[in-house]
């Protein structure tokens, strides 16, 4: 738990001493769409489970002609499942968030396209609700710190292309035990709480034993003064090693609304 500690207070440290530039331009953004999964858990079930998800996204954006500030909150749930099994089947929750500080690449930018590079702190939550077994479900819940980038590039005065990646580097994961629910974490559950048995085992995490790799293209259209419209393609993947491998692939599909304060 003081590896968490200290990761938070740097990260307050650093998104409370952000100062935006002069005539900054923010907004925020909404969207809702479908994400197919494709997920693979040794710890729960060697058979792959998969499946299309509700997917809602809301962005606050903060830009400046040298920083970027974006706060995202990511919500995703469904069922996911193996084609045959029925028993293989679980209520998958995710939810993300992401801070982002950012500033000008003078190097790769020009009129037409800015690039953006620099640090981002994320907290993931993922959580399966077996349908059959309710001593089945587990969990993988991360907070870390990473890298981010950030581009956009003007088609026209109409029309935008934006790309944005992040890679967490250190942090710290809570995963279940080897088998999903066992008997000791739900002792844990009642002696002192759910949030208690979620927490019971950080584990250090960085490139070598945890990847979390964020993908997103948005293709803008600016509709009027204050709304762009968007579509958002994106692709993740993750991979987790201990205690049992993990690995999952999600490409995402989504329509958005941008309002410009």
């Amino acid at each position: 738990m003081k590896l968490l500690k200290t990761l938070l207070f740097m990260m307050i440290i650093l998104f409370s001493s952000i100062i935006i530039a002069q005539n900054p331009t923010h907004h925020i953004d909404f969207a809702y769409g479908a994400a197919y999964n494709l997920e693979l858990d040794w710890t729960y079930s060697r058979l792959a489970k998969r499946g299309f998800n509700h997917d809602i996204n809301l962005t606050y954006f903060k830009q400046s002609n040298d920083k970027l500030f974006s706060i995202e909150a990511k919500y995703m749930t469904g069922l996911l499942g193996t084609k045959g099994n029925n028993e293989n089947k679980v209520s998958n929750l995710v939810t993300d968030f992401l801070l982002k500080y950012l500033t000008k690449i003078d190097r790769f930018s020009n009129n037409k396209r800015v690039v953006f590079g620099g640090i981002s702190g994320d907290f993931r939550s993922n959580i399966w609700f077996p349908q059959v077994s309710r001593l089945r479900y587990g969990w993988d819940i991360h907070a870390g710190i990473g890298a981010s980038i950030f581009t956009y590039y003007n088609i026209s005065s109409k029309i935008s292309i934006q790309y944005e990646m992040d890679l967490p580097f250190i942090g710290v994961l809570w995963r279940s035990h080897n088998n999903g629910q066992q008997l000791v974490t739900e002792e844990i559950q009642l002696e002192k709480g759910t949030a208690a048995s979620a927490f019971e085992t950080p584990r250090f995490s960085h490139l070598l034993n945890t990847i979390y790799l964020d993908n997103s293209i948005k293709v803008n259209y600016d509709l009027a003064d204050n709304f762009d419209l968007y579509y958002n393609w994106g692709f993740s993947y993750k991979y987790i090693k201990k205690p049992l491998i993990k690995k999952g692939f999600k490409f995402i599909n989504l329509l958005g609304i941008k309002y410009k304060l």
